[in-house]
């Protein structure tokens, strides 16, 4: 894709797909020779993104991950537990910029690895959810319609 071609500031994008048609890198130039990495994308065995890598030098990782419905419960681990182990142990990805986890339903997710510590168990907030209610009948939305959100980051 090519934006103000054949003058001073066009920018060409280039597109790379794996065999399922799902995206797996993004590239850009301004002359079409020298090209840098804008983002890398990897999936789960089973299809769902995984993960995005951003920049040349993958400055930031975004780790995506998935109820047992195959809904989105987060991207990356509000304050602790990130699953790409971002900034941690000299790792080449730099720390987390952002995360956020949602809420459909209490228990809609179970880590496979141990230490890491919900957000929705941490911060109550199912028992907050239910008291905003008034009851503790509220059970949650099983239609993905509202889920719960929380964003240790502040609004995105």
């Amino acid at each position: 894709m090519i934006y103000q071609s054949g003058h001073e500031d066009q920018l060409i994008h280039r597109y790379r797909y794996d065999a399922d048609n799902r995206i797996e890198e993004v590239m850009s130039s301004t002359d079409g020779f020298v090209w840098s990495t804008d983002a890398t994308y990897f999936y789960y065995p089973h299809g769902p993104l995984a993960r995005v890598e951003l920049g040349e030098y993958n400055v930031q990782g975004l780790d995506h991950y998935y109820t047992l419905q195959g809904w989105l419960k987060g991207v990356n681990t509000p304050y602790t537990g990130d699953p790409g182990g971002d900034g941690e142990n000299g790792l080449r990805t730099g720390g987390d910029a952002m995360a956020f986890s949602l809420g459909y339903f209490q228990d809609d997710y179970t880590p496979i690895g141990s230490g890491i510590t919900l957000s929705d168990t941490r911060d109550n907030l199912w028992t907050r959810y239910q008291d905003d209610r008034g009851t503790t009948e509220a059970k949650g939305l099983y239609n993905e319609d509202r889920p719960l959100r929380n964003d240790p980051f502040g609004s995105f």
